[in-house]
């Protein structure tokens, strides 16, 4: 939503709101602490994929010796 900066994503129960600049979102009406926030770079907006999966139920994994990250869920 270009009017309130706001990123809404829905997946089930769940609703996550993500605010542009913002150093927190709200999962399913509780703020919640970002390790960092959003934004928007060259028309493209960047979110935190760590914290969006995690809340949708999936697994994240860091492979520090590939250097790769592996989402499951």
């Amino acid at each position: 939503d270009e009017a309130t900066q706001k990123v809404t994503i829905v997946k089930g129960e769940t609703t996550l709101e993500i605010f542009i600049g913002e150093p927190f979102a709200v999962v399913n009406g509780t703020p919640v602490q970002l390790d960092c926030p959003a934004f928007i770079e060259n028309s493209r907006t960047y979110l935190p994929l760590r914290f969006i999966a995690e809340n949708l139920g999936a697994t994240v994994t860091w492979n520090e010796a590939n250097q790769s990250v592996t989402i499951v869920g």
